[in-house]
């Protein structure tokens, strides 16, 4: 859950009205592999992680949200709806361009 929460805070990270720099991006992102690296995991969701790390450094927001995507998936069994509902909006917010990133009307998870 923890990792799926910095994921998200990462791939926001990327557009909208939270961007950061390039170089912000590229630092937190390493932040995040080396945490990573120091906690065990099973081994989809250590590998859906450090993508989703990977491609917030990036910046590319199809990338991004294919990434965190994958992540929603491989946590999906322990996260509860609300949860989901935020990862699953931040996805298509990324796939749109980034312009929904600061929130929006809540929209269930089907």
């Amino acid at each position: 859950l923890l990792g799926a929460v910095m994921a998200a805070r990462l791939a926001a990270g990327v557009r909208g009205p939270f961007a950061l720099e390039a170089s912000a991006r590229q630092a937190r992102a390493e932040g995040a592999r080396q945490w990573l690296a120091a906690i065990t995991l099973p081994p989809k969701a250590r590998t859906a992680l450090l993508r989703a790390f990977a491609t917030t450094a990036d910046g590319d927001p199809p990338g991004v949200a294919d990434a965190l995507e994958a992540v929603t998936e491989v946590t999906s069994p322990h996260l509860d709806r609300a949860a989901r509902s935020e990862l699953v909006r931040l996805v298509t917010a990324l796939r749109a361009g980034g312009s929904e990133l600061a929130g929006g009307p809540e929209r269930p998870v089907e």
